[in-house]
């Protein structure tokens, strides 16, 4: 099996595979410079291999530092909620300039999640050819999970100029 198929169809056997080969503290490390702020040393948990099947507690905030990451190539730029404010004349009151950010992640591997993220071709064998992660009309990446007994249910998704995750579970973790 591929890595893009692997990824892209969610097979966790890859997964665990290779979270076993890079190492638990690697994936740590690179999860908390692209965002995840509850995986640190602050945190006083110390993930194993389930941490790549949902094992470890992510804020969805923190995914979609992520994924927007990976959508800017790489580098990490601070979110914001409302990128230009308008008053009813369409005169700009406020126009965020986003600050040049932190590279915290080779372009080119961010350039191959996306490329297989964005790829319909590469999930087939779990979404089938008419799933509703394609867009027709702009190029977006698209990743779901759930953990054990569908306690958590993620669809984390970016474009170019956009991320947005959707979590649906329940904070007291029962299904």
């Amino acid at each position: 099996m591929t890595v893009r198929s692997a990824l892209g169809n969610s097979i966790n056997i890859p997964a665990v595979k290779t979270l076993e080969f890079v190492g638990v503290p690697t994936a740590v490390d690179v999860g908390t410079r692209l965002g995840i702020t509850t995986w640190g040393a602050d945190s006083g948990k110390t993930p194993g291999l389930s941490l790549t099947l949902g094992g470890a507690e992510v804020r969805p905030i923190d995914m979609a530092q992520v994924y927007a990451t990976f959508a800017n190539n790489g580098r990490k730029v601070p979110l914001v909620p409302i990128r230009r404010v308008m008053d009813a004349s369409g005169n700009v009151l406020v126009d965020y300039q986003p600050p040049p950010g932190e590279q915290v992640l080779e372009p080119r591997a961010a350039y191959m999640i996306s490329s297989i993220l964005s790829d319909p071709t590469a999930k087939l064998f779990t979404y089938g050819r008419n799933t509703p992660l394609v867009l027709k009309d702009r190029p977006a990446a698209s990743k779901t999970g759930t953990t054990d007994n569908y306690r958590d249910t993620w669809t984390d998704g970016y474009t170019p100029n956009l991320a947005i995750v959707v979590w649906v579970g329940n904070t007291d973790g029962h299904p």
